[in-house]
């Protein structure tokens, strides 16, 4: 796997975009969740959540200037995958996985998340939840045509009942390596043809996380 430490410039200018706005809000949609099949050494479940199309993304986005990098609808996943606390011990922690709604191949972007406050626990990201700005930034990155998986870390989303090490950014760096991990799982297990590009990005928490990362290439 080919390791990237940099976004390509029009990755970054719209993640700037997505950070900035912070209250943008995507379209409901309230169709229950689809649980998808999936197989490999780290995935335990996936579920569909939410779709997209182009339009919808375009006039989400059209009002921060946007709307003319939007080259394709979204489709957003929760998963479910296997990693260990920084004791060792093995949880089941969750993702989002976000598609883009036309033919690969892919490259995979993995996005990891600023500072949550426990308050904050709606806004993670396998809730794939409205007026989430970190959601938001995965939605746009996908809907460029590239995969997405951002990690809800350990003591948020399906582990919520944990504390969250913060600060033990190399634990959560393996966290989000596993994530990866799944991430490619489920692809193959769908038939999502990646490329042999990975890009890792973050910011606040999440930036040191990925620069933790970086550290354990090797393992992805």
């Amino acid at each position: 796997m080919v390791m990237k430490m940099q976004l390509t410039q029009k990755i970054i200018g719209l993640c700037v975009v997505a950070i900035a706005i912070t209250t943008a809000g995507c379209q409901k949609n309230t169709a229950p969740p689809v649980v998808i099949n999936v197989t490999g050494n780290y995935i335990v479940s996936a579920a569909a959540k939410r779709q997209f199309t182009k339009d919808e993304v375009k006039n989400m986005y059209s009002p921060y200037g946007a709307a003319p990098y939007i080259r394709n609808g979204i489709r957003t996943y929760s998963i479910t995958y296997k990693t260990k606390t920084y004791t060792g011990a093995e949880v089941v922690a969750s993702a989002s996985v976000i598609v883009p709604d036309v033919p690969g191949p892919y490259a995979l972007v993995n996005y990891n998340h600023g500072t949550f406050f426990p308050s904050d626990e709606w806004r993670v990201p396998s809730y794939n939840n409205d007026f989430n700005s970190d959601i938001n930034i995965g939605y746009v990155m996908a809907a460029v045509g590239y995969v997405v998986v951002s990690p809800d870390y350990i003591g948020y989303g399906s582990t919520k009942n944990l504390e969250h090490n913060y600060g033990d950014y190399h634990s959560i760096a393996t966290n989000s390596i596993d994530a990866i991990r799944a991430a490619k799982e489920f692809c193959s297990s769908n038939n999502l043809i990646l490329k042999n590009k990975l890009f890792l990005t973050g910011w606040s928490e999440g930036g040191t996380v990925t620069m933790a990362m970086v550290k354990k290439y090797k393992l992805i």
